[in-house]
């Protein structure tokens, strides 16, 4: 039987709210259990962890998404760092710079979920300036994760925040599933020289987009690029 569209979308609805119910009702958690977690699994002070995160899926926890990035920054601390993905665009990179010929990073929000807005916006935050796939970075070490993105060769890879990552024994954080992060295997297979489906996007034919470096063109040594605005 083929449902109409409208009623599809009030059953989804539905489903979402009784699920948010349930799981607020037996699996609720604060922001001290989320600490306390965080310290099982052994983050400390001082740690660099990279968190992949859509907060939609933290139905039980009893607070808003600022109180989860609090978390996150006291479980690592000033001393650590964070680094979150904030990529300005929802479909593929390649879509992106057809579109979109310049990146303003000062100003262009991060698309892949509220909390790495929240950090791109926090003080004290840096943004690296890498056209398509752009950290926040916060705290002592996270911010030594940003250093000349754009001379990368690729957007995950050899010098790329992601790449110094792997490097820093940090902790890959995946909010909403078990794994690595997508971008960190991206990063991985840079290393490996696979030409693995996931790490296609990293390795596009090479373009001729000249891009803005404080105020002067320059030619980044990204396979595929565009031009980029600083702040």
């Amino acid at each position: 039987m083929d449902i109409p569209r409208d009623i599809k979308q009030q059953l989804k609805r539905a489903l979402h709210r009784t699920r948010t119910s349930l799981t607020q009702r037996l699996f609720a958690f604060n922001s001290s259990q989320l600490l306390e977690l965080l310290r099982r699994l052994g983050v400390r002070p001082g740690d660099v962890v990279c968190v992949h995160s859509a907060f939609d899926q933290f139905l039980g926890f009893q607070g808003n998404v600022g109180d989860a990035l609090k978390v996150l920054q006291q479980a690592v601390g000033e001393e650590g760092g964070l680094m979150m993905p904030t990529q300005p665009f929802t479909s593929t990179a390649i879509d992106y710079v057809r579109k979109h010929p310049v990146t303003d990073i000062a100003r262009a929000p991060s698309m892949v979920g509220m909390i790495t807005e929240i950090l791109r916006r926090t003080p004290g935050a840096v943004r690296s300036i890498n056209p398509t796939h752009p950290v926040a970075v916060w705290g002592q070490r996270g911010i030594k994760l940003a250093d000349r993105d754009w001379e990368a060769g690729t957007p995950c890879g050899r010098g790329t925040a992601y790449r110094r990552f792997g490097s820093s024994r940090g902790y890959p954080c995946r909010g909403k599933t078990v794994g690595l992060p997508s971008t960190v295997l991206r990063a991985v297979g840079r290393r490996l020289g696979t030409s693995h489906a996931n790490f296609a996007q990293c390795g596009q034919p090479p373009s001729n987009t000249p891009r803005l470096l404080q105020g002067k063109v320059a030619r980044p040594r990204m396979r595929r690029f565009v031009a980029v605005v600083l702040p």
